[in-house]
């Protein structure tokens, strides 16, 4: 697990200085005209190697969704040591070193700001753009270059923004994770009931709408153990109910979001797909 943890975070390192060069490359320099005869062998392989990969990882995914379908009472070592560690989690225990002085502050600030439910939604959407539709964009401009005779540099405009994007990617999960872990920390030392009037007024997701005044709260031996008195239920129960509005908001988003990264996934491998037919097909 350690010699993984090793190679994640070198591959890290190797994005980030391709990324980085390539966008520094674009800013200083002028891009020349590509189009698809253009592109040198050497490209044709990288495109190709792309395919290749995110092609094996579909499949693995798929694989994975029907073994742990079909032997889900049997813990996978095997698929544990696969996914462990992550790449961005590599990256967010390092930044976790900086929790107590830097992160930490910066996370409690930008969690307060998205409680307001218009800051959440004004959250969502920079969110949205920056992850979703800025590839989207850059999607359609390959898509125009692979099969509309259309020029690569339009593509490349964009590279540096991705670089930002990427970036910004581990600390968005830095964040997602702190909130996950507020939550739980939350909930470990709250225990909660609803009134049990409010509990028939669900909806078709089963998800209640409440008030604070709808909840009854108590602490739980572990809160002691913390030091959380009596005086303190009433801001547990508050950031109780914020953070549960907070997860439900982003496990809305995030789920909608997931089939547009899907369809753009399926643009990109699609434009691979026609760079390497261009590359085979006889002239």
């Amino acid at each position: 697990m350690t010699f993984m943890s090793y190679l994640r975070f070198y591959l890290n390192f190797i994005i980030f200085l391709f990324m980085g060069l390539s966008a520094l490359f674009i800013v200083f320099q002028p891009i020349p005209e590509i189009r698809l005869e253009d592109l040198s062998l050497v490209s044709f392989y990288r495109y190709g190697i792309l395919l290749v990969l995110f092609t094996l990882g579909i499949i693995f995914i798929v694989l994975r969704k029907v073994l742990l379908t079909q032997y889900k009472n049997e813990e996978s070592k095997f698929w544990n040591f696969i996914y462990f560690p992550h790449l961005k989690e590599e990256i967010r225990l390092l930044l976790y070193t900086w929790n107590d002085t830097f992160m930490g502050n910066c996370c409690v600030r930008l969690l307060d700001f998205i409680i307001l439910k218009n800051n959440r939604i004004f959250y969502l959407i920079i969110h949205f753009i920056l992850f979703n539709i800025i590839p989207f964009i850059q999607s359609l401009f390959l898509i125009n270059f692979v099969f509309f005779c259309g020029e690569l540099k339009y593509a490349l405009y964009l590279l540096p923004i991705s670089f930002l994007t990427w970036c910004l990617s581990f600390i968005d999960y830095y964040f997602n994770t702190f909130i996950t872990q507020s939550g739980n920390y939350i909930r470990a030392v709250l225990y909660v009931e609803l009134d049990p009037s409010i509990k028939k007024n669900t909806n078709q997701t089963n998800i209640i709408t409440c008030n604070i005044s709808d909840l009854r709260c108590k602490l739980t031996d572990y809160a002691i153990q913390e030091g959380f008195t009596e005086h303190d239920l009433s801001d547990l129960a508050t950031k109780w109910l914020q953070l549960n509005h907070i997860s439900i908001d982003f496990e809305r988003y995030l789920k909608r979001v997931s089939y547009f990264k899907y369809l753009n996934l399926a643009l990109r491998m699609l434009c691979w797909s026609g760079i390497i037919y261009k590359c085979i097909s006889p002239a």
